[in-house]
């Protein structure tokens, strides 16, 4: 009886160690700052899609967003731009969460950024992770290096990932099509030299004509399969160069440092300049 009772307190121990070992994260709403007014839909997708992303790690619990809109609720506060330093650590602890998440949404000349703020309860400390995209097709590719590279900052476990190539050109398709083409050329050839074959080593003048008609289909059959094949590879080889070429979507990571300067005196009348850094 007592060793079940060890083993339950164990397991229960292991249990509870492993629930207050993970890391307690709020996904606040994302602003759209540009003039862009298409990318208000991403204020509204974006939050979902990075607590999809971040909720994957077994390390992190996200709050739902309903106690999110409680708590703001009944705090008066506003879901979007609602994260500065005086407030940061009220809401947190309002929300039972370790740290809170935040973002903006800009366009910059013809390119597309989202950033975030990882704001962390306990010291107000601000980690700015940027994404960056040339066009504005790519929010689930944008999203998904964000919540990557989120989970390394909160985690410490995978790896921080600098960019994605944006394969922009149907590369696989081409050749898919290029080993197809080119695999019924192969067989219709050897139709061709099959049925020549037996056309010229028949005796009988009533199957020349049926070896020599078979023959002559698939040498057609043969030519109009390898054309394809041929034009099929030049478009894989065209869509490798351009894949090459082409944009990707980059992160680059920032702290925010606050600097407080501070001036006083002390009992010689001297004046005394200080600066504060919060990292």
């Amino acid at each position: 009886m007592k060793n079940k009772i060890l083993i339950f307190v164990t397991l229960l121990f292991l249990f509870t160690s492993n629930l207050f070992a993970q890391i307690t994260v709020v996904v606040a709403d994302f602003k759209n700052e540009s003039d862009e007014f298409h990318l208000d839909s991403w204020e509204r997708s974006i939050p979902g899609l990075i607590r999809s992303g971040i909720s994957q790690s077994d390390d992190i619990v996200v709050l739902e967003r309903d106690k999110l809109e409680d708590v703001f609720e009944e705090q008066k506060l506003y879901l979007t731009g609602f994260i500065d330093s005086s407030k940061v650590q009220q809401v947190g602890k309002l929300l039972g969460a370790q740290f809170i998440i935040s973002g903006r949404i800009h366009k910059i000349d013809k390119h597309y950024r989202i950033d975030v703020d990882i704001i962390r309860i306990k010291t107000a400390q601000v980690k700015t992770e940027k994404v960056e995209a040339p066009d504005s097709k790519h929010l689930k590719e944008m999203t998904s290096l964000l919540s990557n590279n989120i989970k390394y900052h909160l985690t410490g476990k995978g790896s921080y990932t600098e960019r994605i190539s944006i394969a922009g050109y149907p590369t696989k398709y081409f050749l898919g099509a290029t080993v197809g083409f080119g695999v019924a050329a192969y067989f219709t050839n050897k139709s061709y030299v099959d049925n020549l074959d037996k056309y010229d080593q028949n005796n009988k003048l009533d199957e020349f004509d049926t070896y020599y008609d078979k023959a002559n289909n698939a040498r057609k059959l043969t030519i109009v399969m390898a054309s394809l094949a041929a034009s099929a590879l030049a478009g894989t080889i065209y869509c490798l160069i351009r894949n090459r070429t082409t944009d990707a979507i980059t992160a680059y990571p920032k702290t925010k440092v606050n600097i407080k300067p501070a001036l006083g005196f002390n009992l010689n009348r001297e004046v005394q300049l200080s600066v504060q850094i919060y990292f």
